[in-house]
């Protein structure tokens, strides 16, 4: 990327990486349950640079899973061109001949995982929410319960505070 400063190249590789994970996205949202989250970490140094494309669902906290590793070019800059050429050529092929890339047995087991945690942690939400509206349920029933009783509402207002 001779010619340019370091904000241009900085720029040039934040609209690269963009290019990169809407491939990926592209690509591997199939296999993903719903809210999964890729990034791209470049490493290493003058002509031996790699690239670690990683997923992770849920919070924050949740670690760091490597999808796909693409290494050994000369500059972060040819490496991602490199990447981004190769994402194009594996979704055309998969646009046209329903070609998904094969993923690993970690990543396929990983995914069983995080799908396995999606849909418990959805199981989870209904129960919660079943149990919110039975509460709300056993509220309502008390307060139509303490003005049939004729407890006056200063009286009942005291008493939840």
């Amino acid at each position: 990327m001779a010619g340019m400063t370091k904000y241009e190249t900085l720029m040039w590789e934040k609209q690269i990486e963009e290019q990169i994970l809407a491939r990926i996205d592209f690509l591997f949202s199939n296999m993903f349950p719903p809210g999964v989250v890729f990034n791209i970490s470049i490493y290493g140094e003058p002509e031996a640079y790699g690239i670690d494309i990683n997923w992770k669902m849920g919070s924050t906290d949740t670690p760091w899973d490597g999808l796909m590793r693409y290494e050994f070019g000369d500059t972060a800059e040819i490496i991602l061109e490199h990447l981004l050429g190769y994402l194009r050529t594996q979704s055309v092929e998969g646009k046209y001949q329903f070609r998904v890339p094969q993923p690993s047995p970690h990543l396929v087991e990983s995914i069983k995982k995080a799908k396995d945690a999606h849909g418990a942690a959805e199981e989870n939400l209904k129960e919660a929410e079943e149990v919110f509206k039975k509460a709300v349920e056993v509220l309502q029933k008390s307060s139509t319960d303490r003005k049939k009783a004729g407890v006056p509402e200063e009286v009942s207002a005291s008493m939840y505070m």
